[in-house]
């Protein structure tokens, strides 16, 4: 149905205005035009060429039949508003459209502005009462504050949408995350898992997607405060190297050393330096604990992550108290283990030396380090029976009868 469109009683008044060139930021909404007429998309775009919204500008894109712009929603789920026109190749393809962008591909984000010149073929009422659509324009309607004001519209649509999207996706995160707290043995392995959660926290924007290609080269770390020394005990990337130093003798970190030192955002959770942040946190146990991730912290959701960290003080004090309840249950096994030992003059060592045998083959058959720790101190109770036999069982020197 392509061909001349008859532009009587469309009013371009946007030819009269005084447009003035704008900074764009790169930053752009993508907008999709449907309409199996060029004259359309070249009125719609010229109209639109100056338009921002919140500082972004707009990306068009071009399609001329109902299949097309299906494929090219498949492409582009993050639209922000559909043009498009009722009657392209035949006389339901808008509609069409707006039942596949709908149902099969589920989005229910896309803003619909649907235009016709031909009414008669999809009535107002009928099209708005049963179809998932936001406005509804005749083409004769066409001037540019007609069509600023519909696009203004749409968009806060779309950026609300969104950001309730983003809180959502925000809140399962937390949910999530605060889950995978609890499942760790060791402080290594739940320190661990504090950098690769923060990781998680990232800004889920409408208009922008982030790859974050080779992760690994960045990373992050922890640090424990005891006696005033701050001890690198986790990390990630680049900074596995370090683990067991003492930050302030790695000269690679002292920006990172200074802002914990001197910084005058005391009461900050999040300390912000230029190549990262660092998160504070002031546990109810004897000692402060860093967190520092590098990269560019402009794509991290921080709103999200001072939430997470309201459960992570708290998963880091339950840790520290559990901890403080296995260490003595270790002690418990280990002095029961040694008086079995020193009952007999020749094991001497021995409950030692399959302790640590235990330990070496349980990470050799590759389990993890909570396992083989786990497995080391119950190796050190396989004698305790001993203890319930008589000596002269024990240490008869002939044969049992």
């Amino acid at each position: 149905m392509m061909g001349k469109l008859n532009l009587d009683g469309i009013n371009l008044d946007f030819l009269s205005e005084d447009l003035r060139e704008k900074p764009k930021n790169n930053e752009k909404y993508k907008v999709m035009i449907a309409d199996d007429y060029d004259e359309i998309h070249t009125i719609t775009k010229l109209m639109l060429k100056d338009f921002e919204f919140e500082g972004k500008g707009l990306e068009f894109i071009d399609t001329y039949t109902g299949e097309d712009t299906i494929k090219a929603l498949e492409e582009n789920p993050d639209t922000a508003v559909l043009f498009l026109d009722v009657v392209m190749e035949d006389n339901h393809s808008g509609l069409n459209v707006v039942e596949v962008l709908r149902g099969r591909l589920d989005n229910k984000m896309t803003r619909i502005v649907l235009r016709t010149g031909q009414p008669g073929q999809a009535p107002e009422e009928t099209v708005i009462r049963d179809y998932d659509i936001n406005d509804y324009r005749l083409k004769t309607e066409m001037t540019a504050k007609r069509l600023y004001t519909t696009l203004y519209s749409a968009l806060r649509n779309y950026r609300d949408l969104y950001q309730i999207n983003n809180h959502k996706n925000g809140l399962k995160k937390i949910i999530k995350t605060s889950a995978n707290l609890f499942e760790h043995n060791s402080l290594n392995e739940f320190l661990t898992s504090i950098l690769v959660q923060l990781s998680n926290f990232q800004k889920d924007s409408p208009e922008m997607i982030y790859i974050r290609d080779d992760v690994d080269r960045e990373g992050g770390f922890v640090t424990i405060e005891k006696n005033k020394k701050s001890t690198i005990v986790a990390a990630t990337g680049k900074f596995r190297n370090y683990i067991g130093k003492d930050i302030e003798l790695v000269s690679d970190l002292k920006e990172v050393v200074n802002k914990i030192k001197y910084s005058d955002e005391i009461d900050e959770k999040i300390i912000f330096v230029d190549t990262g942040f660092i998160i504070k946190n002031n546990a109810k146990n004897s000692f402060n604990n860093y967190i520092y991730i590098e990269g560019n912290k402009d794509i991290y959701d921080f709103d999200l992550i001072r939430l997470f960290l309201t459960n992570y003080s708290v998963a880091l004090d339950n840790y520290i108290l559990n901890n403080t309840i296995v260490n003595t249950q270790k002690e418990i096994i280990l002095t029961l283990g040694e008086v079995v030992e020193n009952h007999f003059d020749e094991t001497s060592g021995h409950v030692k030396r399959i302790s640590e045998m235990m330990y070496n083959f349980s990470l050799f058959l590759n389990f993890s380090h909570s396992e083989a720790e786990m497995l080391k101190t119950a190796s050190i109770m396989h004698d305790i029976g001993k203890i319930g036999i008589p000596d002269s069982i024990l240490k008869k020197p002939g044969k049992l009868s």
